[in-house]
């Protein structure tokens, strides 16, 4: 018969329990950490996101396509030009009645990536449809002020439903006349 100490035995024991105080001390702090170290990764995440905002809003206004010029120059005036919005929101048909983008701006995605930008004037107020070439040949264009919107690239991330979208004030510009209106650019963040 084997004969065990008290004094062993209950070594044994308050090293089992310093063991299991250690451990749960172990995870509650694991815890915390992970939990402070993910909130910090999100708030990281958004400065990326503002970051990549502020750099896609700046190309797309300083691109030559979209931004007002005199005699092919460089204006000093911060604008977009209506005409140049018109030529980049053509559309051909795919043959099964469904409109796709011109494929010679298809060099734009590797720039831009996932998104949707597009044009609408605001003041004076027009309706909400997509101009196209037959909207610029009238007469009275823009005076009618039947269209007032442009989509000038659509290549949206297949699966995403509810993308973020930034919307910055710009002054459009309608070269036929001379005449400046109140717009506003709204890019969708795929």
């Amino acid at each position: 018969m084997k004969c065990y100490s008290k004094k062993g035995q209950i070594g044994m024991m308050e090293m089992i329990m310093v063991m299991v105080v250690v451990m749960v001390l172990l995870v509650v702090g694991l815890v915390f950490y992970f939990k402070f170290s993910i909130s910090s990764m999100e708030e990281t995440g958004e400065r990326i996101s503002e970051d990549k905002s502020a750099v896609v809003i700046s190309t797309i206004s300083n691109l030559p396509e979209v931004e007002c010029t005199f005699l092919g120059a460089r204006t000093s005036k911060a604008c977009i030009d209506t005409v140049k919005l018109l030529a980049l929101s053509i559309k051909e048909s795919k043959g099964d009645g469904e409109a796709a983008f011109v494929t010679h701006r298809r060099h734009y995605s590797n720039l831009l990536g996932p998104m949707t930008i597009v044009f609408e004037q605001i003041y004076p107020s027009t309706e909400d449809k997509e101009c196209d070439a037959t909207e610029f040949s009238k007469p009275d264009y823009p005076g009618s002020w039947e269209c007032g919107k442009w989509t000038i690239y659509d290549n949206p991330k297949k699966g995403v439903e509810d993308p973020t979208f930034i919307t910055i004030p710009v002054a459009l510009y309608y070269p036929s006349t001379s005449m400046y209106t109140f717009g506003q650019m709204k890019v969708f963040l795929y």
